[in-house]
């Protein structure tokens, strides 16, 4: 990510049963965009395949991020690399 290098998370929570997680960021860079910032991610099977839900709440500081889209584009662009990854694995 163009803003953020380096970070530290802790899982609150693991939902085997509805296949979702729920972390926190506890250091590192985006601490200085956000006071807090908490997210989920639930695994929604959907033909065949899986659907990814993720969704954050955050609190900002004072440092005001240009492009607010550039995190969100950064998470997406993890989730389909690791899309990726896993398919080729599951061919091989």
């Amino acid at each position: 990510s163009p803003l953020v290098k380096m970070l530290a998370e802790r899982i609150e929570a693991v939902d085997l049963e509805n296949k979702s997680m729920s972390y926190s960021i506890i250091g590192g860079e985006m601490l200085e965009y956000y006071k807090t910032f908490k997210g989920t991610i639930t695994c929604i099977p959907k033909d065949g395949g899986s659907l990814l839900k993720w969704s954050g709440e955050f609190e900002m500081t004072a440092h005001e991020i240009d492009d607010p889209h550039v995190i969100k584009d950064f998470a997406v662009k993890n989730f389909k690399e690791i899309a990726e990854y896993l398919l080729k694995q599951s061919s091989a």
